[in-house]
């Protein structure tokens, strides 16, 4: 019966469907039978997978590995920051010095 009405199928195809819906009359065969085909194709699965692992060609060298970057300190970078911009303005100060002097040699003469 399908959907609660009578089946056109013939009595050998419904025995079938019946036979194969029931319960094995030895559900541990059945539980052993299954784990020993899991743990088959593990087995099979670990030893093909070095063997179809793609490695590299020796023809065909990998490219460079840049390394990576220093990471930054922030306190490192504000010591030399301040260090730099001290320098800047020593040099802007004796920049300036010398355009004052150039112009009062200028004036002067």
């Amino acid at each position: 019966m399908t959907s609660g009405q009578t089946s056109s199928a013939s009595l050998l195809e419904r025995v079938r469907q019946w036979d194969y819906a029931r319960v094995p009359a030895d559900p541990t065969l059945v539980l052993v039978s299954f784990a020993g085909v899991i743990v088959t194709l593990t087995v099979v699965f670990w030893v093909l997978l070095p063997v179809t692992t793609p490695t590299p060609h020796p023809d065909y060298p990998l490219p460079p590995v840049e390394k990576a970057a220093k990471p930054v300190k922030p306190e490192e970078l504000i010591k030399k920051t301040e260090a730099t911009l001290e320098k800047a303005e020593a040099v802007l100060t004796a920049l300036e010095k010398e355009k004052r002097k150039e112009t009062k040699k200028g004036k002067g003469k």
